[in-house]
């Protein structure tokens, strides 16, 4: 963990730039604050709402390491608020709970095969419906979901933090890297491989296969005889 937060610092120290942004490594996010402590701007994206994301918030978000939080849903916002150490939050969102409202843009489902199985027929025997959450669901991404308003959005952050940096009394370089502060920070599951979890038995998985794909079959030839 120490040589890998030393080697990102001697990136930092190399290339020197004026905002950082760490993805998915302890490491990573370790250098990011020590860096962040001595005046350089990063962010901490939220993926979700995975505890190693919240662990992360705990060791290194709070404003004293540099740190700006970036959610991608307003859920992920609000189950931060009360773990959040200091400041706010920017929401930036591509959250898929966000994007399908009950009946409205879509059926929401359990993870039950059979549930989904029934929500498919259930489209495939409302054409009225499966049109009205279809163009719910258009409208609602064009309108707050879209790739030019995300970039819009992450644009105004980094250029935000572009000058914060560039209106600092002094800049972070070079950073010391003998001495890395933020390491006793780490939670100890950091330290352990990432397990991966175990699939759903092949049955499920082909169960809930032939499912969707006997109801996308009735959807086709409905819509056929509706142009």
């Amino acid at each position: 963990m120490k040589e890998d937060v030393q080697e990102t610092l001697a990136f930092l120290n190399d290339w020197q730039p004026t905002v950082f942004l760490p993805q998915c490594k302890p490491a990573h996010f370790a250098a990011a604050a020590q860096a962040g402590s001595r005046g350089l701007p990063w962010a901490l994206t939220l993926h979700s709402d995975d505890p190693d994301y919240w662990a992360t918030v705990g060791a290194f978000g709070g404003p004293s390491h540099g740190c700006s939080l970036v959610c991608v849903s307003r859920h992920i916002r609000d189950e931060l608020t009360p773990r959040t150490i200091g400041g706010t939050a920017s929401v930036i969102p591509c959250g898929i709970p966000e994007l399908v409202d009950h009946e409205r843009t879509g059926l929401l489902v359990s993870e039950d095969p059979a549930e989904a199985a029934r929500a498919l027929r259930r489209l495939a025997d409302d054409p009225d419906l499966w049109r009205r959450c279809s163009t719910a669901a258009r409208d609602l991404v064009a309108q707050h979901y879209s790739a030019e308003g995300s970039d819009r959005q992450w644009l105004q952050l980094l250029e935000g933090l572009d000058r914060q940096f560039n209106n600092a009394p002094s800049g972070p370089y070079p950073i010391d890297s003998r001495r890395i502060d933020s390491l006793h920070r780490i939670d100890p599951s950091f330290h352990k491989d990432y397990v991966q979890p175990v699939p759903p038995s092949i049955p499920l998985r082909q169960t809930l296969r032939t499912a969707i794909a006997r109801a996308k079959h009735r959807i086709k030839r409905l819509l056929s005889r509706h142009p």
